[in-house]
């Protein structure tokens, strides 16, 4: 549950939601403004949220703290770390699992009103869609990005 004083502030502090939440697990929706939803969530070594299937729109997140496990549709499990970000297409189930031996803290990106109702099983797994380079469908690595890039300034 949010805090009133927190949620669509025009600047938000990670470290006061820190401090004010304690251990998880826990979520703190940031921003609701009736077309966009952020929230933070933290997690405990092996949690895992529900599997469940969002069938109108992506979902992202961006790993801030810890190490993360995606299970994405029918893809092999993705392992990803502070910097990287995970995206879960329209229509896919994913399930998320801290694989990390501390809290884990990932930003989530999704739609206004979604919810977690609709559940789905995972099929055969099928490999990911061949790529060149980042970023990718499901899975980008920073690591990747910078090394792709380089250390200049870029966006």
């Amino acid at each position: 549950m949010s805090d009133s004083s927190t949620m669509n502030s025009t600047v938000t502090r990670i470290g006061d939601i820190l401090d004010a939440r304690g251990e998880p697990p826990w979520s703190e929706t940031i921003i609701d403004d009736g077309r966009n939803k952020v929230t933070l969530i933290a997690s405990g070594p092996g949690h895992s949220n529900d599997a469940h299937v969002h069938p109108d729109f992506n979902e992202w997140w961006l790993v801030m703290k810890g190490e993360l496990e995606w299970q994405v549709g029918d893809y092999p499990a993705v392992r990803a770390k502070v910097g990287d970000i995970v995206m879960s297409p329209a229509g896919t189930r994913h399930l998320i699992t801290t694989v990390s031996d501390h809290t884990s803290l990932r930003l989530a990106v999704s739609k206004y009103g979604s919810n977690h109702d609709i559940k789905g099983e995972r099929g055969q797994l099928t490999a990911f869609p061949p790529e060149t380079s980042p970023p990718n469908l499901v899975h980008t690595k920073l690591d990747d990005i910078v090394s792709s890039l380089g250390p200049a300034t870029w966006s």
